[in-house]
């Protein structure tokens, strides 16, 4: 993975909280995830952590859409699985990196067994088409 990618990016200021985040590369995509017990403590570090590297490497030229989330579910198979109980999206464009990406951290849990979690997913393209004219 390219040292200059959003993911990568991201990938190391998660290592630096102690959390790895496993990938995958096809052509121009990248996805990369993890799924951790949920602390309201690391919850917090993580979204900082992510805000602070998006903000120092994405560069005055790029763009980044921070959304909160409150409530939101997951259906599996067109039936509820999951509840979303908080979380943060961020959608990033990086002129330096000509990519995109969508980075999603969600607090959820399992509606059968009451489980709670964070899973974090990026989702990344590059380069994007978003920047071809």
């Amino acid at each position: 993975m390219h040292h200059e990618s959003i993911t990568y990016q991201v990938k190391e200021a998660l290592r630096k909280e102690e959390i790895e985040l496993k990938s995958k590369k096809k052509g121009n995509l990248i996805i990369s995830s993890t799924n951790l017990v949920y602390e309201k403590e690391k919850y917090e570090k993580i979204i900082s952590a992510i805000k602070k590297a998006l903000k120092s490497n994405v560069g005055p030229e790029g763009e980044i859409i921070e959304l909160t989330l409150s409530t939101g579910e997951i259906l599996d198979m067109g039936k509820p699985e999951f509840k979303i109980l908080r979380g943060k999206v961020f959608e990033v464009y990086s002129f330096k990196h000509n990519s995109s990406a969508i980075i999603r951290i969600t607090v959820e849990t399992d509606l059968q067994s009451g489980k709670k979690w964070v899973s974090i997913d990026v989702d990344e393209q590059s380069p994007s088409l978003w920047f071809e004219e």
